[in-house]
């Protein structure tokens, strides 16, 4: 086997740009000798190339340890930790740590950012009002509902030909047609709300990679408070039927509707409630208007969870009134059953 020789060069400018995602003009100022200077006083090393790789792997350690701490002490008080958190409190570090250096000198880059964020193990994550745990009777709780959607589904077996000598293979499956007393596919469909806040990444906040409880306290007031509700319908076969609905919060909204309809999309349908969040309402006039014309006279089912405007003696009615079976989603299941939580959201 050859001996190999590699050589090493030290990279360009663009190289260094495109790994770092640094921008051009900060590099610049960087290589300038009294920049550069301050920059080996603070940093250590003698500024030759053998210091560049560890030098720019970490380039403000106090700093970074500091903000840090920081987000430590903020996350044990319960606080949310976002993106824009960071960006603030790491120039405030940054200034107070090297008084000494040039305003300006760094930079809250992306490429930073994520290098700190995998330093120090800190992910992005989700925050919810309840605790992710199961109830103990889940299991029988979802087979119960399972059975409960099979008996509704299909009501009648697929009886073999009487020509045939023996049973078709199909004759181990229920008949699912119209004409068998069975519930096509596309009148089988769920529904399911979700907020969408007007700040970015609101209910997300940054905690310690590999952590299974998340504590943050809600917010009282103020903008992550302002939110719309977003409900979605599918349907078993795929067909996208009704529109998305928006729900924004006003008493009637009928001064708005008249002002702004005109700039709203065509595929999207609004709607108002005065808390912005679905009502019995605007769920017994979703049913009238959006599901009862696509079933027509025939049977259908209706899959939904336990929320409180689902379950009024009225929505009940409403379906009974129009051929509708409600099939309830078991209460603490609906990570493993609601098919909008499972494939969508």
């Amino acid at each position: 086997m050859r001996n190999m020789i590699i050589k090493m060069r030290a990279p360009t400018l663009d190289e260094a740009l495109a790994f770092f995602k640094i921008p051009k003009s900060t590099i610049g100022r960087w290589r300038k000798p009294e920049v550069l200077q301050k920059i080996v006083q603070q940093v250590g090393g003698d500024g030759s190339r053998r210091d560049t790789l560890a030098t720019f792997m970490c380039l403000w350690p106090e700093m970074e340890l500091k903000l840090f701490e920081a987000f430590i002490v903020r996350q044990a008080h319960g606080r949310p930790v976002r993106d824009g958190w960071f960006h603030g409190k790491a120039k405030e570090l940054w200034k107070t740590t090297y008084p000494n250096l040039p305003a300006g000198l760094f930079v809250f880059s992306q490429g930073w950012f994520h290098r700190f964020l995998s330093r120090h193990r800190i992910v992005l994550r989700f925050v919810t009002s309840t605790a992710q745990s199961l109830l103990d009777s889940y299991k029988e709780d979802i087979l119960s509902w399972l059975r409960f959607n099979r008996q509704n589904r299909i009501l009648t077996p697929l009886v073999s030909s009487p020509l045939q000598a023996s049973p078709s293979p199909r004759s181990l499956h229920y008949i699912c047609n119209d004409n068998q007393g069975g519930i096509p596919e596309h009148c089988i469909c769920n529904v399911d709300e979700t907020p969408l806040p007007w700040e970015f990444l609101a209910g997300w906040t940054y905690d310690i990679q590999g952590a299974r409880t998340i504590w943050s306290r809600s917010a009282q007031s103020g903008s992550e408070k302002c939110q719309c509700t977003l409900f979605l319908c599918i349907f078993a076969d795929g067909v996208p039927r009704v529109p998305p609905v928006l729900i924004f919060t006003a008493t009637t909204g009928a001064k708005i509707r008249e002002q702004e309809s005109h700039l709203w999309d065509n595929r999207v349908h609004v709607e108002f409630s005065p808390t912005g969040w679905m009502n019995e309402a605007l769920f017994n006039k979703f049913i009238l208007q959006s599901l009862v014309p696509i079933f027509g006279d025939q049977r259908a089912l209706f899959v939904f969870d336990r929320y409180r405007a689902h379950l009024t003696s009225s929505v009940i009615q409403t379906c009974r009134k129009h051929k509708i079976t409600p099939s309830l989603i078991p209460a603490g299941t609906t990570p493993l059953t609601q098919p909008l939580d499972v494939t969508l959201k």
